[in-house]
């Protein structure tokens, strides 16, 4: 049975360990746990697990924050798609079965969300989750080759053929442009944007890796597309994206092309998975979208432990939220800006 304890701060050797185990992630590390604290001032608190020759095996990453109605709420971790337990396979079978429950009613850690499976919690099924296996394919042609014609393949030969311009930016500029560009996109949306400084924090604590590339997409000296690709070990992940609202330039197939662009990069790294992030329950046509790609869609059931507060999750598809949507489209671009980092920060 597998014997848990806190760590905060989480230590060096912790974290190199972590770094072994063949399930950690991009958000296991320390780097995305200082990225967190900088950007938004969250500090990454863990549970850690232990077999019973005293051998650590298991790690989950968590923040502690307050939610809209002032109670205390543990995430493992905000604004991260998937991140259950890393722990050491080839100990696997010291921990089948867990106490964790009762470790954390012992620690007073009552509201618990993990964006994903962790045996004995409470499991609700919100978003699917997508992924391609690289793998698969014995050639970058044949891996090219795998997507739909019509939706996929066609609209990156006619952004190529529209002279579409696609680099990776490295300059602290890139990065505020692209957050200029998401937050005109998330505007549109009536989704909140992050804080003003996010992406700066993100190329800056990883500014001497390779684990972020940002591409960005021009059309006639304009920025009209742009993402952001993690690789971290064997896997590669869609992180973020904007692109303008204009039917013309998006019939150009610039956002396919630069999303060409980040999982030809995965496959020449030798990646194994491509990772397309999570697809909420209520919005099936993009996923749909993802699997034109040739990848494959899961269920992805994220974890809870909640005594006091049912329903800890918001409700993306309730009322509340589509209210609250149609308020921030309304609000003028710098007051949007400035407001909805608060409310994202609030309603996580």
């Amino acid at each position: 049975m597998i014997k848990f304890s806190l760590q905060f701060p989480i230590t060096q050797k912790t974290y190199e360990q972590v770094e072994k185990f063949s399930n950690s992630t991009i958000y296991h590390s320390q780097r995305w746990h200082e990225f967190m604290e900088k950007a938004l001032g969250w500090k990454v608190s863990a549970i850690l697990g232990y077999n019973h020759l005293e051998e650590f095996i298991w790690f989950l990453p968590f923040i502690q924050k307050r939610t809209l109605r002032g109670r205390k709420k543990q995430i493992s971790l905000p604004l991260s798609h998937y991140v259950t337990a890393a722990f050491d396979r080839n100990k696997k079978e010291n921990f089948e079965q867990t106490n964790l429950p009762l470790f954390l009613e012992k620690k007073k850690l009552t509201n618990f969300e993990i964006h994903g499976p962790i045996e004995g919690l409470q499991e609700k099924h919100y978003n699917d989750i997508t992924v391609l296996d690289l793998e698969n394919f014995a050639s970058l042609e044949e891996f090219y080759q795998s997507f739909d014609y019509k939706s996929i393949r066609y609209m990156i030969n006619r952004a190529k053929k529209n002279n579409v311009e696609i680099i990776e930016g490295k300059e602290k500029e890139h990065f505020e442009e692209f957050y200029s560009l998401l937050a005109e996109t998330r505007h549109r949306q009536g989704a909140p944007i992050y804080p003003r400084n996010y992406f700066s924090w993100m190329r800056e604590v990883f500014k001497e890796t390779d684990s972020i590339s940002l591409l960005l997409g021009y059309y006639e000296k304009k920025l009209v597309s742009g993402s952001i690709f993690f690789y971290y070990k064997e896997e590669a992940t869609y992180g973020y994206s904007a692109s303008v609202n204009n039917k013309a330039v998006k019939k150009l197939g610039a956002n396919e092309l630069l999303l060409w662009k980040g999982m030809e990069k995965a496959y020449e790294k030798q990646m194994k998975v491509f990772d397309f992030g999570t697809t909420p329950c209520h919005l099936p046509q993009l996923k749909r979208y993802k699997e034109k790609w040739g990848s494959q869609s899961t269920a992805l059931p994220y974890s809870f432990y909640c005594q006091r507060e049912k329903g800890n999750t918001i409700n993306r598809d309730g009322f509340i939220v589509k209210m609250v949507e149609s308020v921030l489209r309304k609000l003028p671009r710098p007051l949007f800006i400035q407001l909805s980092p608060q409310l994202l920060k609030i309603a996580l």
